[in-house]
């Protein structure tokens, strides 16, 4: 049972809170795409109070961006930037 759907590229069931941050909330969730492909994924959303903030906007990407370009077992990989940019999906180990 999900929480909630993130409906874009492909669909995002939400399945639980893994941590709260000062920018976002980052979840487990369940990335679907065609044939029934179904990927365990970790999503990080931009808190709604700040979703129509610039400054906070750029901020928010420009984390999506430093972190898909670092590469070690210590620090999640972003693999995708949504659209308007209200989030960005997380390797899941």
């Amino acid at each position: 049972m999900s929480l909630f759907t993130i409906q874009n590229d492909f669909r995002y069931d939400i399945v639980r809170k893994i941590f709260e941050g000062g920018m976002g909330i980052v979840y487990e969730a369940e990335q679907h795409g065609a044939r029934e492909f179904i990927k365990r994924i970790a999503i990080k959303v931009i808190r709604q109070n700040y979703a129509d903030q610039k400054q906070f906007i750029d901020n928010f990407i420009g984390e999506a961006k430093l972190v898909a370009d670092l590469i070690h077992t210590n620090i999640v990989q972003t693999y995708h930037l949504a659209k308007p940019a209200a989030f960005f999906l997380l390797r899941w180990s």
